[in-house]
C-alpha cells in the first residue's frame, strides 16, 4: 500500500494531492484532529494538518493511545472524541 502514496513529483496523483493540501488551507469549518499516538506512518502529520488548516485553531485535539490502524486499537476512544467534539 504504501507503494500507492505519490511522493514523486511525476506521480499522476500528485496533482491531486496538492490540490486537497490547497483546499484544506482554506477550510475554515471547525476541524478536528485525533491521531494515534504510536503510529509510523502518519506520526506528526496531525501537528502539520492542525498548522495548516484554518478551521483546526482553537479545536481539542487529541492523541489517542494506538498504532496505524487507530480504529480498530481504540475505537471507542477514538469514538468518544469524536462525539464530544460534535456535541
Amino acid at each position: 500500500m504504501p507503494g500507492l502514496v505519490p511522493i514523486t513529483p511525476r506521480d499522476p496523483a500528485r496533482q491531486d494531492q496538492l490540490a486537497a493540501w490547497k483546499g484544506l488551507e482554506s477550510f475554515d469549518k471547525p476541524f478536528l484532529t485525533l491521531f494515534s499516538t504510536g503510529d509510523p506512518i502518519m506520526g506528526g502529520l496531525d501537528k502539520l494538518l492542525q498548522k495548516a488548516v484554518p478551521g483546526a485553531q482553537g479545536q481539542p485535539h487529541r492523541r489517542v493511545r494506538g498504532g496505524h490502524f487507530l480504529q480498530e486499537d481504540s475505537g471507542p476512544e477514538l469514538a468518544k472524541g469524536i462525539v464530544d467534539f460534535l456535541a
